[in-house]
């Protein structure tokens, strides 16, 4: 598990408890399967089902907390990627969703974002969400919400629960307990009045969980009266069903192989390409160059899904700041010399 301490901005966001069977992503777009995305509408934490047809149609539904049935949903996506949904409460159209659908071959999970409105104009606000890859498992959120105004914090931490995982669910809830008492432990100095209170958010990507594995990624923000911006540290958990232990990265591969030059190579392919095609900023630098250089190091933020390995580099390690924290997804394909016989990937790669 890695819990290094980084910095930048973060939303608080409500969250849902749902269960949800959510389907992987091999096939989706030009079969129309279900798939699920979690994310925020405003300040509304909500899941999304979404079928994309080969034609470019779109239809699902979505819910958020507080609402007690599906909205349905119903539009269109084009070849460059712009969307628009329309919102459905019954045969009352009760809003618009605008925005862009990403979606890269070599980053782990699809992405939307845009603008909310109501059918007519006006009570705009903006949403993202990321794709969920479940890989076939049924997940629960649950939450722990917390405001103490006597001593200026509030804590809004969400962690998955996998049906039939119990080690990897005790797991999850002890690693989320354990940042959420720290925090409260030694949240920081009582807020001025109109100045902002101390909060601890965390949230999580579910990458991987099926009847062998569960590989799920959290950002943990704390934001501490008289900081800039907030703090955040990121940490995995890979979690062998079979075994009941984390994985680390070295169990995955044959023992003396140069797997860490091949995730170095691919990724730092990956990367480059991003440069390419929207301008970004990695490795432009010398010291930015060492950040995906193949030390174990560089590779502490690591997670299992079902088309290849995630690699998450932290802001800062491959680019700036503004740059944030590219992933990207190498297919197991491209690993395929250095991956240890009967190991966890060995059913992953097939």
């Amino acid at each position: 598990m890695n819990t290094r301490g980084l910095a930048t901005s973060a939303a608080l966001a409500l969250s849902l408890l749902l269960i949800l069977s959510c389907a992987g992503r091999a096939g989706a777009q030009s079969s129309g399967v279900g798939r699920v995305f979690r994310g925020w509408v405003g300040e509304y934490a909500v899941r999304m089902t979404l079928r994309r047809g080969a034609g470019g149609e779109l239809s699902g539904s979505y819910s958020y907390e507080g609402r007690g049935g599906e909205l349905s949903l119903k539009g269109t996506v084009g070849a460059d990627g712009s969307f628009t949904l329309d919102e459905y409460d019954g045969a009352k159209q009760t809003g618009n969703f605008k925005g862009q659908w990403h979606e890269r071959d070599y980053e782990p999970e699809a992405r939307i974002e845009g603008d909310w409105t109501k059918p007519g104009g006006g009570g705009g606000q903006s949403f993202s969400l990321s794709e969920e890859l479940a890989g076939g498992g049924r997940v629960t959120s649950k939450r722990i919400k917390e405001e103490n105004k006597q001593r200026g914090y509030s804590i809004d931490a969400e962690y998955p629960q996998v049906e039939g995982a119990e080690g990897f669910n005790r797991l999850v809830e002890s690693f989320v307990t354990k940042e959420v008492g720290d925090f409260k432990r030694n949240p920081g100095g009582a807020p001025r009045r109109g100045e902002p209170a101390n909060d601890l958010h965390v949230n999580y990507s579910m990458r991987l969980a099926t009847d062998e594995f569960q590989s799920v990624e959290f950002t943990t923000s704390h934001f501490e009266q008289g900081m800039i911006h907030p703090q955040y540290w990121l940490s995995v958990i890979n979690y062998d069903r079979k075994s009941g232990r984390q994985l680390e990265l070295a169990d995955l591969f044959r023992p003396g192989s140069s797997y860490l030059q091949k995730i170095s190579s691919a990724a730092v392919a990956r990367l480059r390409k991003m440069n390419e095609e929207d301008g970004g900023m990695y490795l432009n630098d010398a010291e930015w160059d060492k950040g995906a250089s193949p030390e174990l190091k560089n590779y502490q933020n690591w997670t299992l899904t079902a088309r290849g390995l995630a690699v998450t580099f932290e802001p800062y390690q491959v680019g700036p700041f503004a740059a944030g924290a590219p992933a990207v997804l190498i297919p197991y394909a491209e690993l395929k010399g250095v991956i240890r016989p009967g190991g966890p990937l060995a059913s992953l790669s097939k």
